[in-house]
């Protein structure tokens, strides 16, 4: 048996080497959305990493976290 390693072309040659788990079957992944609530911007994300982010970006963030609810267990 051989196993490829990372995406550097490497082979790992296994003597004697037993199959311990098998890939499961070709899964149907859902593409990931997410809604960038309005006063998200650009600009209030560069100054809120100055240390001083607006009531306003503070508000939209949590807008955000709200309508946003990606999880990457539940489809894969």
């Amino acid at each position: 048996m051989a196993y490829k390693i990372g995406n550097n072309s490497q082979w790992l040659l296994a003597k004697n080497a037993k199959l311990v788990k098998k890939t499961a079957a070709t899964q149907n992944y859902v593409t990931a959305t997410m809604k960038m609530p309005s006063g998200y911007t650009k600009a209030s994300l560069l100054q809120a990493y100055k240390g001083k982010p607006s009531a306003s970006f503070i508000q939209a963030c949590m807008k955000g976290m709200e309508q946003n609810d990606f999880s990457r267990v539940s489809s894969g």
